[in-house]
């Protein structure tokens, strides 16, 4: 709401600065499910979330390759 309302906007702020920090220096990390998904597999990765028996953010591997085999990337 602070950021709705402006009311406490200043320490949310200062939250927020504190956390951007810890995640810098790498002391704050997410919490990520050990298993990997692929667009071939979302719908396994859709029912865990739906039924909240992850460990954890859900990770979703998206290749270029994957969306459009002929695709080549250019760096």
């Amino acid at each position: 709401m602070p950021m709705l309302t402006g009311r406490g906007r200043a320490h949310h702020g200062e939250i927020l600065r504190e956390a951007t920090a810890l995640a810098n220096a790498g002391v704050l990390a997410p919490l990520l499910d050990p298993r990997r998904f692929t667009l071939e597999t979302i719908d396994e990765a859709h029912k865990i979330v739906a039924t909240g028996t992850g460990s954890g953010k859900i990770v979703v591997d998206i290749t270029d390759d994957v969306l459009d085999p002929g695709a080549r990337v250019r760096r």
